[in-house]
């Protein structure tokens, strides 16, 4: 889809008067009218197919909007020069000659013949003989005008003729014309303002689906030629507006411009070479011979309201273009020269055609030196993973990207850094069993992680786990028995009864503390 334009299409219908596909004489005020015919009918060429006969009027149409539906068109531009060659043709088919010239009301259109000479008003007629035929084409120059779109510009012309007269004495009675157009002849009543610049030749734009295709004749050298492309789509939101080329010498020169729709992939894209994501494309292909094309100066025009909603500044707005071996991307230099409240319109100049595509500078994100500290661990040991991340594009960005560590995402990671700015993340994992584990940073495989068993064989069912093991330093109460204490108190008991039990059995054979007193044993 196209982005906005600063210009607007104006309809171009030119519609002459030919009954039976032939053009009445008109009669000059100073000559009597005769009953010799001009024919007038489209060119046998293929910009014959701007114009035809309608079958309702039998008149030549000369028309360049859809309503053509022989061509791709819809009319020309405000602001723009354009011009097609040869589309029509008058041939005289009288006895004797007969100067021709056209006649019309419009300042902005002119009639030329294939010398790109005028064919308006009597000074600049034509001189037909008997079955002699002139190639009409024209030019428009919208470039200061007050045109809206789908005005009119022509809604009629006239066609004039003066043929001889039969003159015994003075032979005949009519103006001769000269050899050829004067250099420098009378400006007929009210001229219409010339629309080519000096040394600007007229240009054959056949306009066709992504693409469009421009025929310039009697290029002057060293002179730039402006070729405008009626707002050729080269992306989404971005046209290519026309080009100025200037050639090393004079000749003819014929090229194609391919549109986004028309291009096909070719080499390596620009976002894999550069800083940059491309936002529109184009080609010159059918180029004539390099060595005669000195400079080419494109004009690019991007949408602004795009600009706006992605916050792109219109100083990373840069038109690469790509070597001839499709191997790479080289930046031109890329001026904006005019902002619109639609458009911000771009040129960039090289020494010659190729493939060019417009991009836009961005920050550009590598992952580097991503390590485990250590590498080599035992089951549920911790690790420090470590990335390292650089931006090395020309623009302020944020990167997010994910770690991860057997198939399970252990952190995202998120800096924002400035151009040629460096990060360095850490990210803490303990490891949960045994074997060798990859460590996946932004999709990549970086660093792997080697986790072995304990030094031990791993304990058995039975066996109580090694972090239990603390809680057997006390002694532990046994439900519903004896313990140490309890047992040590028992025997006591047991020593303590024995005693008394046996002092009681020999009571009556020890001697009484009295016995002793007194004596006796």
């Amino acid at each position: 889809m196209n982005a906005t334009r600063a210009g607007v299409i104006v309809a171009l219908i030119l519609i002459v008067a030919i009954p039976t596909a032939a053009v009445t004489i008109v009669e000059n005020s100073s000559q009597d009218q005769i009953s010799d015919d001009i024919v007038a009918q489209p060119s046998e060429g293929s910009n014959g197919a701007y114009a035809f006969i309608d079958p309702e009027t039998d008149e030549l149409v000369i028309d360049l909007t859809a309503n053509n539906t022989e061509i791709e068109g819809s009319g020309v531009s405000v602001e723009a020069l354009s011009g097609i060659d040869d589309i029509f043709t008058l041939t005289y088919t009288g006895e004797d000659f007969a100067q021709v010239w056209l006649e019309h009301d419009s300042d902005h259109v002119t009639f030329y013949d294939t010398s790109g000479d005028s064919l308006e008003g009597q000074a600049n007629n034509v001189t037909l003989e008997h079955n002699e035929t002139v190639h009409v084409g024209f030019s428009v120059d919208t470039r200061e005008s007050d045109l809206e779109a789908g005005d009119m510009l022509i809604d009629s012309i006239e066609i004039n003729a003066q043929v001889p007269e039969e003159d015994d004495d003075d032979g005949p009675g009519f103006i001769p014309a000269p050899p050829s157009p004067p250099a420098d002849p009378d400006p007929p009543e009210d001229p219409p303002e010339d629309p080519d610049p000096p040394g600007q030749p007229p240009i054959d734009l056949i306009v066709g689906p992504g693409e469009r295709t421009a025929a310039i004749e009697d290029i002057p050298a060293d002179v730039p030629v402006d070729v405008p492309f009626e707002a050729l789509g080269i992306g989404e939101f971005v046209t290519l507006e026309r080009l100025e080329v200037t050639f090393a010498d004079d000749g003819d020169a014929e090229f194609t411009v391919l549109g986004e729709d028309a291009l096909e992939g070719d080499g390596q894209p620009l976002a894999d070479e550069n800083t940059t994501s491309a936002i529109g494309e184009f080609e010159i292909t059918e180029t004539p011979d390099p060595d005669r094309v000195e400079t080419v100066t494109y004009t690019l025009g991007v949408d602004r309201s795009y600009l706006e909603s992605e916050g792109i500044d219109t100083d990373a707005l840069v038109l690469y273009r790509q070597a001839d071996d499709g191997s790479k991307w080289d930046p031109l230099t890329t001026t904006v020269v005019e902002e619109t409240d639609d458009q911000v319109v771009l040129e960039a100049t090289y020494d010659g055609f190729s493939r060019y595509a417009l991009g836009v500078d961005q920050a550009v994100f590598t992952v580097e030196d991503v390590t485990a500290e250590p590498s080599i661990v035992t089951v549920r040991e911790s690790t420090t993973l470590e990335t390292t991340i650089t931006n090395t594009g020309e623009e302020v960005g944020t990167f997010e990207t994910e770690i991860v560590v057997e198939e399970t995402v252990i952190d995202t990671v998120t800096v924002t850094l400035e151009p040629g700015e460096s990060e360095t993340v850490a990210t803490e994992y303990t490891t949960t069993g045994t074997g060798s584990y990859e460590i996946i940073v932004d999709g990549q495989v970086e660093a792997t992680i080697l986790v072995e068993p304990p030094a031990e064989d791993p304990p058995s069912d039975d066996t109580v786990e090694t972090d239990d093991l603390d809680e057997l330093d006390e002694p532990t109460e046994e439900p519903g028995g004896f313990g140490v204490l309890e047992i040590g108190g028992i025997l006591m008991l047991l020593v303590l009864l024995t005693m008394g039990l046996w002092g009681y059995r020999n009571r009556e054979q020890l001697p009484s503390r009295g016995d002793f007193f007194a004596g006796r044993v």
